[in-house]
């Protein structure tokens, strides 16, 4: 129901990912979360675009963490 991953990975990125969850029928309404050491701003327009259900940058803080999580988790309910 939930994917949380990286922007940046080895072999390839996050976006790279999720790109390939939403081609998978099964995945395609699995929600995405995606961690980033990059800075909130002109790429996060891109990553909403590609169907990331949010963003948590780096440093992660626990209760913004939570917060997010919960509220994507919610979202999914309302599906």
């Amino acid at each position: 129901d939930l994917i949380i991953t990286d922007w940046s990975m080895p072999g390839g990125s996050g976006l790279d990912l999720i790109s390939e969850i939403h081609l998978e029928k099964a995945l395609a309404k699995t929600a995405v979360v995606l961690v980033t050491s990059v800075p909130a701003g002109a790429k996060e327009g891109v990553a909403f675009k590609i169907g990331v259900d949010d963003l948590i940058v780096k440093p992660i803080q626990i209760s913004q963490f939570v917060e997010k999580i919960e509220k994507v988790l919610q979202k999914l309910l309302s599906r």
